[in-house]
């Protein structure tokens, strides 16, 4: 595996990531840089490999990379997943499944690839708080087309990426990951290079100072050139970034 010393790339790095959580009004304590989308949905779903349950929830409109990584996961933990069709009632059909199943985890887009419909994904994570669910957005297709407002949301996690509407690189995406829920993310240290006291929180050892893995995220450059982007989205400001899409659409 290809690593590469990255110290001198230390506030590029923590810039990025700050924007990051700006952007998604979180503590950049709590953001994680990962290759894309699916890889942080992947690395969310291995931090319960260890938690008890045995069905995983899901939408029958998920993208397909999303719904690999959800079987894969399921199969190699023998885990049974569960598809809900999109449509009226779908908070309903949802809060039965739960009923019934008893689901790990419920993993949904804020907004689907194929249909484009905006889920109620506020609603859905105050139902998931309710039922005891863990709730994992796949924000792929919303962070930088429409405001996405974590601390409103709610959810366990959610997940985005560099290159759909932020004009960042396609090997880059980020992950908020709550530290409410009292788990160890799946991921290297390597990879991510958090603050100290927050390693120690999360019973990740640090090694030695900065390092980003190749396999992992790309590598600091990436990263840098999506703290660019976003600083460039935020000089033009993200309320206009929004209404231009608006208006093209």
């Amino acid at each position: 595996r290809h690593f590469t010393y990255v110290k001198k790339f230390d506030v590029e790095v923590e810039s990025a990531r700050s924007l990051v959580a700006r952007l998604l009004n979180v503590d950049c304590r709590d953001v994680y840089f990962t290759r894309n989308t699916t890889s942080g949905v992947s690395d969310l779903l291995w931090s319960l490999r260890d938690f008890p349950g045995s069905h995983i929830l899901t939408t029958t409109d998920e993208y397909g990379s999303i719904d690999s990584v959800i079987n894969d996961f399921a199969n190699l933990n023998r885990k049974h997943v569960v598809r809900v069709k999109l449509g009226d009632e779908l908070l309903k059909r949802l809060s039965e499944a739960m009923n019934l199943y008893r689901p790990i985890v419920l993993v949904t887009s804020h907004i689907t690839h194929a249909s484009c419909e905006v889920l109620p994904v506020k609603d859905i994570a105050e139902l998931a708080r309710r039922k005891k669910i863990f709730y994992f957005v796949d924000a792929a297709q919303s962070v930088g087309q429409i405001p996405v407002d974590v601390n409103e949301i709610r959810p366990d996690a959610l997940v985005g990426c560099g290159h759909k509407w932020l004009r960042g690189e396609t090997v880059v995406g980020f992950y908020y990951f709550s530290p409410k829920t009292g788990l160890r993310p799946n991921t290297a240290p390597l990879a991510y290079d958090l603050p100290p006291e927050v390693m120690k929180l999360r019973g990740l050892d640090k090694i030695k100072d900065a390092l980003i893995d190749y396999d992992s995220v790309g590598n600091a450059d990436h990263i840098a050139h999506l703290g660019l982007a976003l600083e460039e989205h935020e000089k033009l400001g993200w309320q206009n970034e929004f209404e231009r899409i608006r208006y093209l659409g």
